[in-house]
């Protein structure tokens, strides 16, 4: 800016090649440009440096300069200020995506950039004061578009001498940049990057720049690769899952629910440690503690959940297959043909609804609902306004109007309920609904965490009373879930009163995988008399619906991945990233790899999980196949037809 206001008061009597040099030298602030945000980001997320980060950096940092080069002399100025403003706006998104999922903003997500207002409270949440450094580049790009000399010096050059200047730039410009194809070639080529782009290990040992690239890389192969599957590796994936489906049918609980409506109530942000503990001698979910003492009780659900968490949770309860390494399927796979939990229980003539008190349009439903094979639906419009709580009505006038909509199905149904309030950043409970005493911790995010769970608590306990007082619940199966874990660490001293082992809680602060788990809930209808139960069944979201279609005595569609959590057996779960846990062991993909025994999380060689790690990545390759090609109706021999979903 300020080289800006000296050619314009002084350009008149400055020689051409200093005005050729000034407008050059952009091409050069570029890349210092770029060369400093790679370490701003790493200072502010914040994010240990890795070896190969300094030998990448000289070449990343020319991925800025490059199309600054490209653009012609006599528009160099303006092009640097609206590339600088581009790239100031991808790295805050990356300081948010990276401090909220842990890697770099994937190319895929900007096809939900439409829903950035919608999400804006996660935005501001996870803004921190240092990202205030990212204004001055900003601010230079908006001066600089300001106070530069529209009259370009070149202007006094020959055409051939402009021409042949702009080349000798790009091409030393392309030769600092060269090297950063060979680190994508070398790490396309690697295993690594066949699992899902872990973002801040990207960051870490090449910068977000050239974890762009790599993000971009690894898409565009996707994209080639999308359409092609031999007739061997078909039989593959239908054998794999023909295995999968056998499962024993004579068991005490298979089809012990059968006829019996099922209602699905997805919750927010519920993990499995909040049920069942006390801050300082409180309850925080003393509805929910009872209903597990009369319930079926899962207790080793772990979260499978990717990038779009309560998208991912949806499509694997009601399609059993994990989500995709990138990207929603939500909106990667929107015009897939799937087979679902809801056409399961079309064939035995149940009436189907989903109903969610926010936009149709969020992660794509008002389109996925018709293909998921709901009969009806309902969103804000429906449920109607206020009283407002974060990001739409609250839980409890949310269930509280749900109760006629059901209760005008017809009968058998199957009903899926998606709760809004307890979505981070936990900052939405009125004081007038805070129940909880939590003294020094009052005003932290684990604060507000645990007032969103007692006030969605609340809300249950409201909703089973109206179930209760409508006739419903005589003869409905209620099947309660949490969408996905907190996603949230907190310093350990903030959990000293929670009455749980100093470990546990050390390892629920780092949000460590052994934590991650979810609460899952079956109860039964009284009339059945069926006695409560702890089932220890390793699993995840994919397992659930297999797990509710054995209950109903009936076979899960051959397209489904997962399986039933019962009778109670070892089982398994596992992550995009290539984590995973059974019953003797926890394999984390990240840092390295790390290997655990299960239970009492004793350090091993990673060797000891290599059997796990193997099968998780031939499981994960599986599945992605089956929503990548669309294969559902291919496996299971079913292509069901397209539902109303009505509103």
């Amino acid at each position: 800016m300020a080289l800006g206001l000296v050619l314009r008061r002084f350009a008149a009597r400055l020689p051409l090649w200093a005005l050729v040099l000034a407008e050059a030298s952009f091409v050069p602030a570029a890349y210092g440009f770029a060369f400093a945000w790679n370490w701003l980001v790493l200072w502010l997320v914040p994010l240990e440096m890795w070896e190969p980060f300094e030998q990448t950096l000289p070449a990343a940092a020319a991925l800025l300069a490059v199309p600054v080069a490209l653009v012609p002399a006599r528009f160099r100025a303006r092009g640097f200020a609206i590339l600088t403003l581009l790239y100031s706006l991808i790295i805050y998104g990356d300081l948010i995506y990276l401090r909220y999922f842990g890697k770099v903003l994937p190319i895929l997500a900007f096809r939900s950039g439409a829903q950035i207002w919608d999400v804006r409270d996660v935005v501001f949440d996870y803004t921190r004061r240092g990202d205030a450094w990212l204004l001055p580049g900003l601010l230079g790009a908006g001066l600089t578009w300001i106070f530069w000399p529209r009259r370009s010096a070149a202007r006094g050059l020959p055409f051939w001498l402009i021409l042949a200047g702009d080349a000798l730039i790009v091409v030393g410009c392309l030769a600092v940049v060269r090297p950063v194809r060979g680190v994508v070639d070398r790490w396309l080529a690697s295993d690594r990057s066949w699992r899902v782009l872990n973002g801040t290990d990207a960051v870490q040992d090449s910068g977000f720049l050239v974890a762009h690239v790599k993000e971009i890389a690894r898409a565009v192969r996707s994209l080639s690769e999308d359409g092609r599957i031999s007739a061997a590796e078909l039989l593959q994936v239908k054998t794999f899952h023909r295995l999968r489906a056998a499962q024993p049918t004579d068991d005490a609980d298979f089809g012990i629910a059968r006829g019996t409506n099922v209602i699905l109530i997805q919750v927010e942000g519920m993990q499995r440690w909040v049920v069942g503990t006390r801050y300082a001698g409180q309850e925080i979910t003393p509805f929910l503690n009872r209903l597990r003492d009369s319930s079926l009780f899962f207790d080793n659900v772990f979260d499978e959940t990717g990038d779009s968490s309560t998208s991912d949770c949806e499509y694997m309860v009601l399609n059993s297959q994990y989500p995709l390494s990138q990207g929603s399927v939500a909106f990667r796979r929107d015009a897939n043909h799937f087979v679902t939990l809801a056409h399961a229980f079309k064939e035995a003539s149940y009436s189907s609804f989903a109903g969610h008190a926010y936009a149709a349009g969020m992660w794509n439903r008002a389109v996925l609902y018709p293909k998921y094979g709901f009969d009806a639906a309902a969103f804000q419009p429906e449920f109607g306004a206020g009283p407002k709580l974060g990001w739409g009505i609250g839980d409890k006038p949310f269930f509280e109007r749900a109760v006629p909509m059901l209760r005008g199905l017809p009968q058998p149904f199957l009903a899926m309920l998606i709760t809004l309030t307890s979505h981070t950043p936990y900052q939405y409970i009125p004081a007038s609904e805070q129940r909880l005493k939590l003294g020094p911790i009052e005003g932290t995010s684990l604060a507000g965490y645990l007032q969103s769970m007692r006030y969605v608590d609340e809300a249950l306990a409201l909703f089973v009373e109206k179930l209760r007082a409508s006739a419903l619940l005589e003869n409905t199966t209620l099947v309660i879930y949490g969408d996905h874990e907190s996603r949230m660490g907190f310093p350990p001293a903030w959990g000293r009163a929670l009455d749980l082992p100093p470990e546990t809680v050390r390892r629920l602060a780092t949000r460590d995988l052994a934590t991650r788990k979810i609460p899952l809930f079956v109860v039964l209808p009284e009339r059945l008399r069926v006695a409560p139960r702890l089932i220890n069944t390793i699993g995840g979201q994919v397992d659930i619906g297999p797990t509710v279609l054995h209950l109903m005595g009936r076979a899960a569609p051959l397209s489904f991945i997962g399986q039933s959590l019962l009778p109670e057996h070892a089982g398994h779960a596992l992550r995009i990233d290539g984590s995973a846990v059974n019953a003797e062991h926890l394999f984390n993909s990240h840092a390295g790899g790390r290997c655990e025994t299960f239970g009492d999380w004793r350090a091993e060689a990673r060797a000891a999980c290599g059997d796990l790690e193997r099968s998780t990545r031939e499981e994960l390759a599986i599945s992605w196949r089956v929503t990548l090609l669309d294969l559902a109706g291919e496996i299971s021999g079913k292509r069901p037809a397209k539902a109303l979903a009505k509103r």
